[in-house]
């Protein structure tokens, strides 16, 4: 772990940087593309030409003008999941960790491919799939004896389900990737996800790309579209759950804006960079809980000095941003919950590496930060959520499970009301 910030974004993350690990993403690979020597644009160790083409490629579908577009495709999704929390409180609390990813789901699948990924609806099984693949590589990571004993006996118990799982995964990435590229080709207009990505030309080939080399892309794109937004907005909601000045505070600025109220107007594009303190409230929500790695886990390529400590070629080095937040040399009094560090003059910007940085930051950010102030603006407008178990810090405690995502073991259950007409 290395916590001195300058050198993590100079040293590091930097467009010098040291290249992903390939000891940890191989097992990454298996689940993208069927094999661990694979790699895709996630898991690649150095910047490519072809992983340049396809960041190209999803930089332009998450552009501004594309958001903007998607914005009715999502706000359908967001109205749907809301007509499901109706139809579910009945029944008694409900685990927002797993509508989210439901509807994250959904969301990637309408505006980034135009496709139903069943998440809602319940026909899907993607997300059932990568959280058992998820569980798969935690469990053989940290039991190294698991890797060898699947090697000695390829017909065990843990080596089935290890195959059919990365197996049933590659079906769906294929799927997804054929119905796109079987398409008639898109307007030179069209920017969308899947468009981006059936208009590139290989810069290996010179050719257009074909549909099997982009199967572990399409797959990163989903599961960093859907599996760390989903977590991201349950544990944002869990938070809020303690704050509900905050939430009033929240409710207030949108109301300023005409965006609450009886007299409330529709939500445009243009009005989510007017909404400071709601942004405030997501960057110091995502201080709290980062739901993955920021940066992931990079590789010492040579015996060196780093900090003043001899490290061996070969290392394994985490981008802590689960750690170095909570520290008081970079955010003062950080037990406290404050979203105007993020705002004005003083704003802790320079600090904020939930998405990672530098040339290998995640491209998809600005799709996340969209769905996050869409789904909170309509869902705090309309709701009031209560944790059912306790305090925030409590089901924390208890029940946080940080591994590749920040999970809650068992799920995130909430008492959702309808809030109080204005």
């Amino acid at each position: 772990f290395v916590f001195d910030v300058n050198f993590l974004k100079n040293e590091i993350l930097g467009r010098n940087g040291m290249p992903k690990s390939r000891k940890f993403y191989a097992g990454i690979n298996a689940g993208l593309t069927g094999s661990p020597d694979i790699n895709v644009s996630l898991t690649t160790p150095y910047s490519t030409p072809y992983f340049r083409a396809v960041r190209q490629a999803a930089a332009r579908a998450f552009s501004s003008g594309s958001l903007r577009v998607m914005l009715p495709a999502m706000n359908k999704v967001i109205s749907d999941t809301m007509v499901q929390i109706e139809t579910l409180r009945k029944q008694g609390p409900i685990d927002l960790q797993k509508l989210f990813l439901q509807m994250t789901m959904d969301v990637l699948g309408r505006v980034g491919f135009d496709q139903d990924f069943g998440g809602l609806n319940g026909t899907g099984c993607i997300a059932s799939l990568i959280k058992e693949g998820f569980m798969l590589l935690e469990e053989e990571t940290f039991k190294p004896h698991l890797k060898m004993y699947m090697k000695l006996f390829p017909n065990s118990v843990p080596a089935i389900k290890k195959r059919t799982n990365h197996q049933d995964l590659v079906n769906e990435w294929t799927k997804i990737t054929n119905t796109f590229m079987t398409r008639p080709y898109p307007s030179e207009e069209e920017n969308s996800l899947w468009a981006s990505l059936r208009k590139l030309t290989d810069p290996d080939t010179g050719k257009p790309v074909v549909a099997q080399k982009l199967i572990g892309d399409v797959a990163t794109l989903v599961i960093a579209g859907m599996d760390t937004t989903g977590h991201q907005l349950a544990w944002i909601l869990a938070i809020l759950s303690d704050y509900p000045d905050v939430v009033n505070k929240i409710l207030d600025e949108l109301k300023s804006h005409q965006l609450y109220g009886p007299n409330s107007k529709e939500l445009q594009f243009e009005d989510l960079t007017e909404l400071k303190y709601l942004n405030g409230v997501i960057r110091e929500c995502m201080r709290i809980v980062t739901s993955t790695i920021g940066g992931g886990i990079r590789e010492v390529t040579k015996d060196m000095t780093i900090l003043g400590y001899r490290v061996p070629k070969g290392t394994q080095i985490i981008v802590p941003s689960q750690v170095y937040t909570y520290m008081e040399q970079f955010f003062e009094d950080p037990e406290t919950f404050k979203p105007e560090r993020w705002m004005g003059e003083n704003a802790k910007d320079n600090l904020f590496l939930s998405f990672s940085w530098g040339p290998r930051d995640c491209v998809g950010q600005k799709l996340g930060l969209f769905e996050m102030q869409v789904t909170l603006i309509r869902m705090l407008s309309k709701f009031t959520f209560k944790l059912t178990e306790g305090t925030f810090a409590e089901v924390r405690a208890k029940r946080s499970y940080d591994a590749i995502v920040v999970s809650a073991e068992g799920g995130l259950f909430f008492d959702i009301t309808d809030r109080p007409t204005v």
